[in-house]
């Protein structure tokens, strides 16, 4: 039998500073918990020459979801695939101005109940000098068009409400209900804190909202999951808090 060698890949993943191409998250709400699934498949020659920015991976996994299920619709990623990737040469050359978390094109994250791809559009323009406002990213739900989503992505490193507020509004210039329902959601970086210092602080939010079940087993079944990892030196095992609140659904929590 002939052996094939592949070219040796080069690739970190963005998903998590370890460089991992997958990651879990808990959604809370006081009804359910809801397990996410987020990963950046990894082809053979992603950090090759071949394919520099892992760009074909992950149309790959989405056409085999959408044989196993007729609800994923890949209409945006078709539209926006030939929109947004790099042409045959630009990726090589995109690679070499990034550090090699960022050498990813596309992203899928799932909850067993729908797809949702994301892209990162204007690679080879991403550095440390470009403009806050500037979309780094952009997300939509693999179904039919008319019922998918678009999420577009800026950032913003000034965590003070008032900064935020300022930001989502142009400065005020925007206060209708629509821009203003948006404000209701955050999502809060927590990497430097430890992870036994954010357990504590999400049991003690937990106790607030009188969700008693989660508030006794969460740090529980942290510690359970991690049983090789000393949460109190630790900082990589919760990485984001998502806090969102309407009257119809209530709080809706996503670590």
């Amino acid at each position: 039998m002939r052996q094939i060698h592949y070219p040796r890949a080069d690739h970190l993943s963005c998903f998590t500073p370890e460089g991992y191409p997958f990651e879990l998250s808990l959604n809370f709400q006081a009804d359910r918990c809801v397990l996410r699934l987020g990963c950046a498949p990894v082809g053979p020659f992603a950090g090759t020459k071949h394919d520099s920015l892992n760009k074909y991976t992950a149309r790959e996994l989405l056409g085999k979801l959408a044989q196993l299920d007729t609800n994923i619709d890949l209409g945006w990623f078709d539209y926006f695939d030939p929109q947004l990737s790099l042409g045959t040469k630009e990726p090589g050359v995109a690679s070499e101005q990034l550090i090699r978390h960022l050498r990813q094109i596309n992203e899928v994250a799932f909850d067993l109940d729908d797809g949702r791809m994301y892209f990162s559009p204007s690679l080879d323009g991403r550095d440390a000098h470009s403009p806050t406002s500037e979309v780094f990213l952009i997300g939509f739900d693999c179904v039919v068009p008319e019922k998918s989503r678009l999420k577009l992505c800026v950032c913003n490193t000034h965590l003070c409400l008032d900064n935020i507020r300022s930001f989502w509004t142009l400065g005020g210039r925007m206060s209708d209900p629509t821009t203003m329902k948006g404000l209701a959601k955050l999502y809060l970086p927590v990497q430097g804190k430890s992870d036994d210092f954010v357990a504590d602080a999400l049991t003690d939010f937990f106790k607030y909202l009188d969700w008693d079940g989660y508030a006794c087993r969460y740090k529980q079944e942290l510690v359970s999951n991690f049983p090789c990892r000393d949460l109190k030196e630790s900082v990589t095992a919760q990485r984001w808090v998502a806090f969102s609140f309407t009257e119809r659904a209530g709080v809706y929590l996503t670590v």
